[in-house]
């Protein structure tokens, strides 16, 4: 074929696209086509006619036989140049469509070692490639990577003729290298890994080869691998003009075979663009074959295979012998490195090359075959018009046929390394080989003392099997952390993160470690230490900040900063972290962490809806990750459980509790510190709400069985024990027994110094609601007035918490009848910003009902009505309303009273009856039922029924020693009706 070399790049460019589109016509209306094309096209026609009359459609060869863009389309040898600056070139080593490749020396002697000098020829030769030539120099000189072949010198000759020396190097390209020795997979993938080496060190500086290929990745006979040709390299950071300025000089620069669908597009190029490319250089050598299948070789036909995604899976073209191999894993890497969508393909060719190593050392790999309803949709979009109903469901039926089939190889491929595992484990875990030597110690051995050996014998062990000792460790690790083992688990992930610094373990591998590590150093309360590993961790991501285990990282960080209630910046890093993860890692346990945080910070902040969401999805991701009754999901459950409780989820709460117990013994023992303090709260939830009995046992137990441990048991658990049983006993109506578990609460809290629980507040509000019902109203309302000042400095004013604090020393002036401060107090707690304020139980809510109950001690029924027949509606519309006991029963009492007053005496005497029945089944003699049995008989007048209840309320006044006098107010003032006016 000749006339061609008068075109220019932009010309030849469009011929070739109009011949790519004429070879796809039947040959019987080409004719028909030539004659329509515009007339912006019609000086190519001459040349098209022609070039379609040469074309054997039919032979498949018309795609490699287009000649390369040259100053001349003779067939004969190039010409041997004479000196180009200060090198000569002896023998021809290689051209292509920007030029030729010359072997060279230097004419002035300086450097002894020969060159390959490049030169650009024909329509190339434009001063657009002169200042290409020019940067390649300064984008090689910043490359310094022993898989990279490096720049010696560059210029431009007097007559215009750039050129550029690189060292040469003696290798064949890799395909050639492979296929000449035979290679075997694993090899293969050990070259590819240095290409992706040298590839991800360019990129670390901004650059990006944009022409990956074999040609360009030469193999010396060391098996070194070296790459070449940078000279079409982007500068990332270059301004956007200039590039923009060469790219429309010079057209696009590319291998078609190799091109990403962006830079088919002509779109803007960058890392991912060489990931797609390296992914179609792995698919050749591991397959020998292209990942497209065309029925015609034409260019066009291969840019809408790339530009539509229609690769193959690499098993399916690849020899018998080698398919199964590639089955699964490789086929899935291979496939995620060819997404059309850079967005969906590797972020990075680390993250691409991580993934290779991992297959090489049998461990699972990151990417995850398409979705169901990605693959259905992907195949619906390239088969627009014959997909129907009908088809669209059977080829649902077969892709879910085809990720059963890859779930199956999946299991397979990991057997290996779960066999070392389990060979480890029986010798960790095994009680029934009599012949052991300690056999008998580890029949009585539980999970916890398994562990911690564990932990003990770990460094050590496992020294062939170095991917199953990683994996040991990170499990036994977390684990021990989980539990509060801190001591075991610092040691057990120190080692680790040794043990994977001298194996040259992956980045990302290494940071997952570290950032395990600063849990545990946050957990131990080394905070400075926890921010230095986790700075280290940081160092190891800054080339792949947007792996998970990297994102992760920023977690870490703002679980620091939230457990230091610095709320604003917590979320200023929990937020951003959060959405991300729900892009690159949607149902990953670094989701479920980010997830579980941000829920904890929107609770902070008081706003418990998105808290609540934000916690549940967390939860929902851990149980699948995990299984129901993983034993890791223990002190998550638990947490959700505490914060469902703050959130007053009452029996949600107590369903988590029941659950996170329920492992805990199984697995950890009933004994164990754990279980323990699972145990304490539940019974002291379940004797909260009183749905069911045997709280106030279940807690006594615990207690009991905690500080039995002496010594053993942690200062703060102790702490949290006392104040838990005293709490409990405050409202189960035992101010005698409470008031001892307060006083050593009391004592605890002095020697814990700055060391503060969730128990500190609940430690004042008890000793306050103590110190009332013992009528030591100036006590109590000491300790609630500094209360409320330092939660309105921490939450600011309008915080429900505010509310809670204001509500509780109203009770103290309602109790001493001053009912002014008490209604002052009550006003301020109603501009409170509660965001559950419309639901019962809420701050707000016992706002009204306080100040309902001060209008009727004032006689101001009609004011007091409309407010408790609205909260008595609520209650009626809140389900499971019987789990809020103690805020019903106020309310019962209060509804009784008004409808006493309105003369609605049926009505009343059956909530009386109601609201004494939700106290008396437990305790007879409950404070709360002198006042609640004094009213009633108030409200029954002189009678049997009266007397009945008056002597009620005298024996639980009889049973208290020292109780406030405002508990025996109305009891006097009910005397004097009944008894004295019959």
């Amino acid at each position: 074929m000749s006339g061609l070399s008068d075109l220019d790049p932009a010309a030849f460019a469009e011929l070739r696209r109009l011949l790519d589109e004429g070879l796809d016509l039947p040959g019987a209306e080409r004719a028909a086509w030539l004659a329509a094309l515009p007339a912006a096209q019609q000086p190519l026609r001459e040349r098209l006619a022609r070039l379609l009359a040469e074309a054997d459609a039919d032979s498949g060869t018309s795609f490699q036989t287009l000649p390369p863009i040259a100053a001349t389309d003779t067939a004969t040898a190039p010409e041997l140049p004479g000196d180009i600056g200060p090198w000569r070139p002896s023998r021809l080593l290689g051209e292509g469509g920007m030029g030729t490749v010359w072997l060279a020396e230097r004419v002035d002697g300086l450097l002894k070692r020969p060159a390959a000098l490049k030169l650009p020829r024909g329509a190339w030769r434009q001063a657009g490639l002169a200042e290409r030539m020019a940067r390649e120099r300064d984008i090689l000189a910043r490359l310094d990577h022993p898989h990279i072949a490096p720049i010696l010198d560059a210029g431009v000759t007097p007559e215009g003729q750039p050129w550029l020396a690189l060292a040469f190097v003696e290798g064949q390209p890799i395909d050639e290298y492979v296929a000449a020795r035979s290679l075997g997979l694993r090899e293969r993938i050990a070259l590819l890994l240095q290409v992706a080496g040298a590839v991800a060190h360019a990129h670390a500086r901004l650059v990006v080869h944009r022409d990956l290929k074999p040609g360009n990745i030469l193999v010396t006979s060391e098996g070194e691998v070296r790459l070449l040709d940078f000279g079409i390299g982007k500068l990332l950071d270059d301004e956007a003009g200039e590039g923009l300025a060469l790219t429309q000089q010079l057209g696009r620069v590319m291998t078609p075979w190799y091109a990403s669908p962006e830079q088919v597009h002509g779109q803007p190029i960058g890392t991912a663009s060489d990931v797609y490319a390296l992914g179609v250089v792995a698919f050749e050598l591991l397959t020998d074959q292209r990942p497209y299948a065309l029925k015609r070789e034409t260019r066009l036909a291969l840019e809408q295979a790339i530009t539509e995604g229609r690769v193959q899976r690499a098993s399916a073209v690849a020899t018998t012998a080698w398919a199964a191999q590639l089955r699964g894993d490789l086929d899935t890497v291979l496939l995620k490195a060819l997404k059309t969508d850079p967005d969906q393909r590797y972020r990075t060719v680390d993250q691409f090359a991580d993934d290779l190593q991992r297959w090489l050392r049998q461990r699972p790999v990151s990417a995850q075959p398409d979705r169901l309803a990605y693959r259905v949709r992907k195949f619906v979009q390239r088969n627009r018009l014959g997909v129907g109903l009908g088809t669209a469901a059977v080829a649902a039926l077969a892709v879910a046929l085809g990720v059963a089939l890859w779930q199956r190889e999946q299991a397979r491929l990991e057997a290996a390394k779960a066999n070392g595992i389990k060979d480890y484990l029986v010798s960790l875990f095994e009680t029934n080989d009599v012949d052991q030597s300690d056999a008998l110690r580890k029949r009585g051995q539980s999970v916890q003392d398994l562990l911690e050996h564990s932990a003990r014998t770990l460094g050590s062990g496992l020294a062939d099997h170095p991917e199953v000792r990683d994996e040991l460790q990170k499990l036994v690790g977390q684990l021990l952390n989980d539990l509060e083992l801190t001591d075991s688990a610092l040691r057990v992930r120190s080692e680790r993160v040794q043990a994977l610094a001298a194996q040259g373990a992956p980045a990302a591998l290494r940071a997952e470690a570290l950032r395990a590590l600063a849990q545990t150093q946050s957990w131990k309360d080394d905070i400075p230490s926890a921010r230095q590993t986790l700075a280290q961790a940081a160092r190891l991501c800054a080339p792949t900040p947007d792996l998970p285990e990297c994102l992760g990282i920023q977690t870490d960080l703002g679980q620091i900063e939230f457990d230091a209630r610095r709320l604003d910046t917590a979320l200023a890093l929990a937020g951003p972290v959060t959405t991300r993860l729900r892009t690159v890692a949607p149902g990953s346990a670094e989701l479920a962490r980010a997830l579980e945080l941000s829920g904890n910070i929107e609770l902070a902040r008081n706003r418990q809806e998105p808290a609540l969401s934000l916690m549940r999805e967390s939860m929902d991701i851990r149980r699948r990750l995990l299984g129901e009754h993983s034993v890791r999901l223990i002190f998550p459950r638990y947490q959700l459980a505490r914060s469902l409780w703050v959130m007053r989820h009452h029996v949600e709460a107590q369903q988590e509790l029941r659950a996170a117990l329920d492992i805990s013994r199984r697995t950890l023992g009933e004994d164990h510190l754990m279980s323990l303090r699972i145990q304490r709260d539940l019974g002291r939830l379940t004797a909260y709400i009183g749905l069911d009995g045997g709280g106030m046992a279940m807690l006594e137990e615990a207690v009991q069985r905690l500080l039995a441990k002496g010594a053993d048991l942690p200062l703060v658990d102790q702490f949290d024990a006392h104040v838990a049983l005293g709490n409990l006993l405050l409202v189960d109506g035992q101010p005698e027994r409470a008031e001892p578990e307060l006083s050593v609460a009391l004592r605890l809290r002095d020697q814990l110094g700055e060391e503060r629980t969730a128990g500190d507040a609940t430690l004042d509000q008890s000793w306050a609601w103590l110190m009332t019902e013992l009528g030591r109203y100036d006590q109590a309302r000491a300790v609630l007035q500094r209360q409320l000042t330092q939660t309105v400095a921490r939450l600011g004013e309008q915080h429900p918490s505010v509310a809670d604090r204001l509500l509780r020393i109203v009770n103290v002036d309602m109790a001493e009848g001053r009912w002014d401060d008490a209604q002052a107090r009550i006003e301020r707690a109603l501009t409170s910003q509660d965001s559950r304020e419309a639901s019962f139980g809420s701050p707000k809510h016992r706002a009204q009902l306080a100040r309902a109950a001060l209008w009727l001690e004032r006689g101001d029924t009609a004011a007091a009505a409309p407010v408790i027949d609205a909260q008595h509606r609520l209650a009626q519309d809140t389900p499971r309303a019987e789990q809020y006991r103690l805020r019903l029963f106020e309310l019962t009492v209060l509804t009784a009273r008004l409808r006493c007053l309105q003369a609605r005496q049926d009505e009343a005497r059956l909530l009386f009856d109601q609201a004494i029945a939700l106290l008396a089944r437990d305790v007879p003699t409950h404070p709360a039922l002198i006042d609640a049995r004094a009213r009633y008989a108030l409200c029954l007048g002189p009678g049997a029924e009266a007397r009945h209840q008056l002597q009620a309320a005298e024996a639980a006044w009889s049973a208290h020693a020292g109780l406030g006098r405002h508990l025996r107010r109305t009891l006097e003032r009910a005397r004097q009706q009944v008894l004295l006016n019959p």
